[in-house]
């Protein structure tokens, strides 16, 4: 969706500023309105676009008597209107932000630079070669294996055991991506028209920045694999980048250059539908933070005795439906205080719950805990 709304949204304000229409300007904030309540990170594309704007007016400035153009009024009021009708979910951000700031304690604990610029590099070359191997990532830190940290942090599954890692080759035709995504960004700014480098520049640029800003300053893994999802319109434009070159290259007059860049079209083709052709036929994929998880305990919960599962509610519980037998009993614990543990005769598994959720339940009268798979983070309760 958050992809479809981006697309949708520049294509009306670029038609929008063409034709100096305010109907398509209206058009444009219920599109951003709608993308800002899909998404919150949408404010990134949004922020693209004005700077976007405003460096079209500054470029007019040289040329014509500082005067606010139309367009730019337009859109001012478009995005305003669209970002006041948002403060009902700002108010709901603001009045729930302690539990959002505990559900984002993963993001908090520091790989360095060096490890940031390499998964960037993974994820933007994702876009067009994903065979669902993953970099090895060597933390630079040691976190306390029994904090909410450790215990919530799929990165840190993900770089120590989750997920097959890649290849000396994959490594290698990693690297060539990101040196053609890099050079696509360069032949774009040296020979497209002003305001169509200006426009992708803007939209890889500012939500880049927006991502990476604070794990670049502070420390912090939100722009890395689990991030991925955030590169969204980063990721659009580049792939529009790429596209550019490669179509102006193609169509030149034949040449062995000309054969050359024919070769790597192709090649970037089949790289794209080999990635698609693998990612249908997987169970699970790196972006998922627990399809490998369920993937490995499933089989031990579904040839147990009337197996219940007790579990946080997140994420995790939508990929259950897809592993589990249909007669499996599926419980979230949303909260410790209130929860009461249910009368059941088969088995009890309780799956990726902290320590201290764990040792709560065991401290309940006649309740033991017996470790199944530690590192899939499965016990059971005895």
């Amino acid at each position: 969706m958050w992809i479809l709304i981006t697309i949708l949204s520049s294509a009306i304000l670029l038609r929008a500023l063409s034709r100096r229409s305010k109907l398509l300007l209206v058009l444009y904030g219920l599109s951003i309105l709608v993308g800002i309540y899909t998404f919150a990170l949408f404010a990134l594309v949004i922020a693209a676009h004005g700077v976007y704007i405003l460096l079209l007016y500054l470029r007019q400035i040289n040329t014509r008597p500082i005067k606010l153009p139309g367009n730019l009024v337009s859109y001012a009021l478009s995005t305003i209107i669209a970002l006041i009708l948002f403060l009902p979910w700002v108010y709901l951000l603001v009045k729930n932000l302690s539990k959002a700031r505990e559900n984002l304690v993963w993001m908090n604990f520091d790989i360095g630079i060096a490890a940031l610029v390499k998964l960037w590099g993974f994820n933007l070359s994702s876009a067009f070669l994903d065979i669902g191997l993953v970099p090895k990532i060597q933390l630079p830190i040691e976190l306390p294996l029994t904090s909410i940290e450790f215990m919530n942090s799929p990165h840190l599954d993900q770089f120590v055991r989750n997920y097959p890692l890649m290849t000396p080759v994959y490594f290698i035709i990693k690297i060539l991506v990101v040196i053609l995504i890099l050079y696509s960004i360069f032949y774009l700014i040296r020979n497209a028209q002003k305001r169509s480098y200006l426009f992708l520049c803007s939209l890889i640029v500012i939500p880049f920045i927006g991502i990476t800003f604070q794990d670049l300053i502070v420390g912090g893994v939100g722009s890395t694999i689990a991030g991925y999802r955030f590169f969204v319109p980063v990721i659009i434009g580049i792939e529009l980048a790429v596209a550019y070159l490669l179509a102006s290259q193609i169509s030149r007059e034949r040449n062995l250059q000309t054969r050359l860049w024919q070769v790597i079209t192709v090649f970037i083709l089949i790289c794209g539908l080999f990635s698609c052709i693998t990612y249908l036929k997987a169970d699970s994929w790196w972006t998922l933070r627990y399809g490998y998880h369920v993937k490995r305990i499933a089989p031990i919960i579904n040839n147990s005795n009337d197996p219940l599962v007790i579990t946080k509610f997140e994420s995790q519980v939508l990929a259950f439906p897809h592993h589990l037998n249909p007669e499996v009993r599926l419980i979230t614990l949303n909260d410790l205080d209130k929860f009461q543990l249910p009368e059941h005769t088969g088995d009890i598994f309780i799956y990726d719950l902290t320590p201290e959720i764990r040792e709560s339940l065991e401290n309940l009268p006649g309740v033991r805990i017996e470790e199944v798979n530690a590192d899939d983070r499965l016990w059971r309760l005895r």
